[in-house]
Protein backbone atom coordinates (compact mmCIF):
# COMPACT_ATOMS: atom_id res chain seq x y z
CA UNK A 1 0.00 0.00 0.00
CA UNK A 2 1.39 3.39 -1.00
CA UNK A 3 0.65 6.38 1.25
CA UNK A 4 1.36 9.82 -0.21
CA UNK A 5 4.06 11.87 1.54
CA UNK A 6 1.60 14.66 2.35
CA UNK A 7 -0.63 12.30 4.34
CA UNK A 8 2.39 10.86 6.17
CA UNK A 9 3.56 14.34 7.07
CA UNK A 10 0.15 15.12 8.59
CA UNK A 11 -0.25 11.79 10.43
CA UNK A 12 3.23 11.29 11.90
CA UNK A 13 2.97 14.11 14.50
CA UNK A 14 -0.35 12.65 15.70
CA UNK A 15 1.25 9.30 16.51
CA UNK A 16 4.33 10.86 18.11
CA UNK A 17 6.78 10.38 15.26
CA UNK A 18 8.88 13.17 13.85
CA UNK A 19 7.60 14.57 10.56
CA UNK A 20 9.67 14.21 7.42
CA UNK A 21 12.08 17.10 6.92
CA UNK A 22 11.18 19.60 4.24
CA UNK A 23 13.34 19.45 1.14
CA UNK A 24 16.01 22.15 1.01
CA UNK A 25 15.21 25.34 -0.82
CA UNK A 26 17.57 26.49 -3.58
CA UNK A 27 18.86 29.17 -1.17
CA UNK A 28 19.84 26.49 1.39
CA UNK A 29 21.72 24.45 -1.21
CA UNK A 30 24.29 27.24 -1.62
CA UNK A 31 25.49 28.65 1.71
CA UNK A 32 25.25 32.41 1.84
CA UNK A 33 28.75 32.72 3.27
CA UNK A 34 30.38 31.73 -0.01
CA UNK A 35 30.60 34.56 -2.54
CA UNK A 36 30.18 34.05 -6.25
CA UNK A 37 33.50 35.76 -6.92
CA UNK A 38 36.63 37.30 -5.45
CA UNK A 39 38.36 40.51 -6.54
CA UNK A 40 42.01 41.34 -5.83
CA UNK A 41 42.53 45.07 -5.31
CA UNK A 42 45.48 47.39 -4.64
CA UNK A 43 47.97 44.59 -5.35
CA UNK A 44 51.63 45.51 -4.85
CA UNK A 45 54.73 43.34 -4.87
CA UNK A 46 58.03 44.66 -3.53
CA UNK A 47 61.08 42.58 -4.46
CA UNK A 48 63.76 45.23 -3.96
CA UNK A 49 65.78 42.83 -1.80
CA UNK A 50 67.03 39.80 -3.78
CA UNK A 51 66.03 37.30 -1.07
CA UNK A 52 62.63 38.77 -0.10
CA UNK A 53 59.36 39.75 -1.79
CA UNK A 54 56.46 41.38 0.04
CA UNK A 55 52.96 40.94 -1.38
CA UNK A 56 50.09 43.22 -0.29
CA UNK A 57 46.53 43.34 -1.58
CA UNK A 58 42.88 43.46 -0.57
CA UNK A 59 40.69 40.38 -0.98
CA UNK A 60 37.16 41.55 -1.78
CA UNK A 61 34.65 38.74 -1.36
CA UNK A 62 31.50 40.80 -1.86
CA UNK A 63 28.84 40.98 -0.62
CA UNK A 64 30.36 39.61 2.59
CA UNK A 65 33.32 41.95 3.04
CA UNK A 66 36.98 42.47 2.32
CA UNK A 67 40.24 41.59 4.02
CA UNK A 68 43.73 43.02 3.70
CA UNK A 69 46.38 40.41 2.97
CA UNK A 70 50.16 40.60 3.36
CA UNK A 71 52.59 37.79 2.60
CA UNK A 72 56.37 37.98 2.90
CA UNK A 73 58.33 35.38 0.95
CA UNK A 74 61.95 34.90 1.94
CA UNK A 75 64.07 32.59 -0.19
CA UNK A 76 66.20 30.20 1.83
CA UNK A 77 68.34 28.92 -1.05
CA UNK A 78 71.25 31.27 -1.66
CA UNK A 79 71.32 30.90 -5.44
CA UNK A 80 67.60 31.62 -5.92
CA UNK A 81 66.08 35.09 -6.19
CA UNK A 82 62.76 35.86 -4.50
CA UNK A 83 61.28 37.44 -7.64
CA UNK A 84 61.59 34.06 -9.38
CA UNK A 85 60.34 31.96 -6.49
CA UNK A 86 57.04 30.05 -6.34
CA UNK A 87 55.33 29.32 -3.03
CA UNK A 88 52.10 27.64 -1.96
CA UNK A 89 49.44 27.71 0.75
CA UNK A 90 50.88 30.56 2.83
CA UNK A 91 48.49 32.30 5.24
CA UNK A 92 47.93 36.06 5.09
CA UNK A 93 49.64 37.76 8.03
CA UNK A 94 46.33 39.45 8.94
CA UNK A 95 44.25 36.24 9.02
CA UNK A 96 46.51 33.19 8.53
CA UNK A 97 43.94 30.51 9.32
CA UNK A 98 41.33 31.75 6.85
CA UNK A 99 43.10 33.05 3.74
CA UNK A 100 45.78 30.87 2.09
CA UNK A 101 47.70 32.33 -0.85
CA UNK A 102 49.82 30.66 -3.52
CA UNK A 103 52.12 32.29 -6.09
CA UNK A 104 52.98 29.99 -8.96
CA UNK A 105 55.50 31.41 -11.39
CA UNK A 106 56.31 30.04 -14.84
CA UNK A 107 59.77 31.35 -15.63
CA UNK A 108 59.68 30.24 -19.28
CA UNK A 109 56.49 32.14 -20.01
CA UNK A 110 57.09 34.87 -17.40
CA UNK A 111 53.59 34.34 -16.06
CA UNK A 112 52.27 34.03 -12.50
CA UNK A 113 49.06 32.57 -11.11
CA UNK A 114 47.85 33.71 -7.71
CA UNK A 115 45.48 31.38 -5.89
CA UNK A 116 43.37 32.86 -3.10
CA UNK A 117 41.77 30.17 -0.95
CA UNK A 118 39.37 30.44 1.97
CA UNK A 119 40.51 27.38 3.92
CA UNK A 120 37.59 26.95 6.39
CA UNK A 121 34.93 27.24 3.67
CA UNK A 122 36.96 25.45 0.95
CA UNK A 123 36.61 27.85 -1.94
CA UNK A 124 39.25 29.46 -4.14
CA UNK A 125 39.72 31.89 -7.02
CA UNK A 126 42.62 32.19 -9.47
CA UNK A 127 44.28 35.30 -10.92
CA UNK A 128 46.82 35.47 -13.75
CA UNK A 129 49.58 38.05 -14.24
CA UNK A 130 51.77 38.35 -17.34
CA UNK A 131 55.36 39.54 -16.88
CA UNK A 132 55.05 39.98 -13.10
CA UNK A 133 58.70 40.93 -12.63
CA UNK A 134 58.39 44.02 -14.81
CA UNK A 135 55.93 45.66 -12.40
CA UNK A 136 55.52 46.28 -8.69
CA UNK A 137 51.85 47.33 -8.85
CA UNK A 138 49.14 45.30 -10.57
CA UNK A 139 45.71 46.15 -11.93
CA UNK A 140 42.66 45.14 -9.91
CA UNK A 141 41.28 41.81 -11.12
CA UNK A 142 37.88 40.27 -10.62
CA UNK A 143 35.47 39.29 -9.58
CA UNK A 144 36.80 35.87 -10.56
CA UNK A 145 34.58 32.85 -9.99
CA UNK A 146 35.05 30.69 -6.91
Amino acid sequence: MHIPTTILTLLLPLIGANPLPAPPTPHELHPTTIPTGITLQNFTRDCTKPETCSYNFVINYAPFGSQGCSVVDTVKVTDEKADRHAWYDVGCIENPNTWKISWGWDYKGDFAVVTVKNAPLSYAAFFGYEHPNSASRYEDQGPNAV
